[in-house]
């Protein structure tokens, strides 16, 4: 009994913790297929730790098949993220490399504060290593006047980047298309296809198999990602890596 009771105890504080990283990001509009999966995820945890001996035949039946949903979800995800994790912080670029600023939400003129952490960690490696090109990639989303791309150049060039330095790709609308329109500017202009991608950490793995798709060598540049919205991007991109490898 005690070890039920530890157990449920553990069971519970995990699930708000889940259910606390699910709906948080409310409070400032942000809610998606990640933070949808954390809060149901929370709540049949909860379930199955707090009704596990309850009466009705239907439960009974149901809660063996909840609970192995429940494990083989925690270890597919933990899977994924131990893919991601390596190829975030454990895939450095090689060099010469190409800088590649994948894109990101703009606000009118200006970067979203994802975009300008991408752009930071783009402009870290930019001033470490004075001859390598950058690619903003991103096109116009929303009907905005400015395209992704157009927005990443004019902060580069505010913070000292040469424009010779700066390509533009204004045609992806997702990341797929982003490394393939990036892919063909390298091509035509002999930049080096080594990458250094400049996106979040949970944006890597998914970048790297795109751009390996079109003949390129991509390294990581991993972007700070705002802490509150971290855990649902994390868990949303297991779909996005589904999605780059199997359809």
């Amino acid at each position: 009994m005690k070890a039920a009771r530890i157990s449920r105890r553990v069971g519970n504080f995990i699930s708000l913790g889940l259910l606390l990283c699910g709906l948080g990001p409310l409070t400032i509009g942000v809610f998606h297929t990640g933070s949808l999966v954390l809060t149901v995820y929370a709540l049949l945890l909860l379930a199955v730790c707090n009704c596990w001996h309850a009466a009705p035949q239907w439960w009974q039946r149901l809660r063996g098949w909840l609970a192995a949903g429940l494990i083989s979800g925690a270890v597919l995800g933990a899977i994924a993220s131990a893919l991601m994790i390596h190829a975030a912080w454990y895939n450095p670029p090689r060099e010469p490399a190409t800088v590649v600023v994948l894109g990101c939400q703009v606000v009118d003129d200006r970067p979203s504060l994802m975009l300008e952490y991408r752009l930071q960690a783009a402009l870290d490696y930019l001033n470490a290593h004075p001859q390598s090109p950058v690619v903003c990639s991103g096109g116009y989303k929303g009907g905005g006047a400015y395209s992704e791309a157009a927005v990443m150049a004019n902060w580069l060039r505010a913070h000292d980047i040469a424009p010779a330095r700066i390509w533009l790709e204004e045609r992806s609308t997702n990341t797929s298309e982003n490394l393939y329109y990036t892919a063909q500017i390298i091509q035509r202009n002999a930049l080096p296809q080594q990458l250094a991608i400049a996106t979040d950490s949970f944006h890597q793995l998914r970048g790297s198999i795109y751009a390996g798709q079109n003949g390129l060598t991509p390294g990581a540049l991993p972007a700070v990602t705002p802490w509150g919205l971290f855990p649902g991007y994390w868990v949303r991109e297991w779909f996005g890596l589904v999605k780059a490898l199997f359809l």
